[in-house]
């Protein structure tokens, strides 16, 4: 998931990133790009890796500062699935297990529920 920020200004701006109260930090999961393009624009990127509902759903702030002033811009983000589309209803289990014909063979045991039978 990108959320991208550009803001104009002629003195360089200091960019901050913030999800509710806190400042978001540079991670394994979190990219930051600050970057200054053509024209005094100044480009700002919040990158997150393996976004999930748990841990990004919310607002997010960028702001931009200088000696001038601030301008922020907020994001919100939401995970809506589809009525209808199959959830797993529990962790899904690799299971070693014979064959028919007697050949080791591998099963992944998964429980869902949905509307209609997925497509695997």
């Amino acid at each position: 998931m990108v959320m991208e920020f550009r803001a104009k200004s002629i003195l360089k701006p200091t960019f901050v990133w913030h999800k509710g109260d806190k400042i978001v930090a540079q991670s394994d999961r979190v990219n930051i790009v600050l970057r200054e393009e053509a024209n005094q624009i100044y480009y700002a990127a919040l990158e997150i890796k393996e976004p999930t509902k748990e841990k990004d759903t919310g607002q997010f702030i960028c702001m931009a500062k200088n000696d001038s002033g601030k301008l922020t811009a907020t994001f919100t983000v939401k995970f809506e699935v589809p009525q209808g589309a199959p959830t797993f209803t529990r962790k899904p289990q690799i299971l070693q297990v014979t064959s028919e014909s007697g050949d080791p063979a591998i099963v992944i045991d998964i429980g869902y529920q949905a509307d209609r039978n997925p497509e695997v």
